[in-house]
């Protein structure tokens, strides 16, 4: 009986779901430090080939990384390439930036 208790709670832990979560990449076209937020321009998943504006609102736990390393929001700056892993558009849990140069 104790086994079968294992196994179940083994069971129950490793297939529990991982948090889900959405990514958006796109060019940085503005930020605000001050109010911890980011505005993308990216490519509408509709198909149409059109670019769309996406806001994001950055929380104290957002971790913000530059060409792989740690920044901070008002180290971005317009035209970088980001990459935004979120829960909805005011819970980001990360930007990664590029920057060429």
């Amino acid at each position: 009986m104790r086994k079968l208790v294992l196994v179940l709670l083994s069971c129950v832990f490793f297939e529990l779901p991982a948090f889900a979560h959405d990514q958006s990449s796109g060019e940085v076209t503005k930020i605000d430090a001050s109010k911890k937020s980011l505005i993308i321009a990216a490519e509408c998943s509709c198909g149409s080939g059109k670019m769309i504006e996406i806001s994001f609102k950055l929380t104290d736990n957002t971790k913000v990384l530059l060409n792989g390393k740690a920044a901070k929001l008002a180290d971005l700056k317009d035209g970088d390439q980001v990459d935004v892993d979120y829960e909805t558009s005011d819970d980001v849990q990360k930007v990664s930036a590029t920057r060429g140069g």
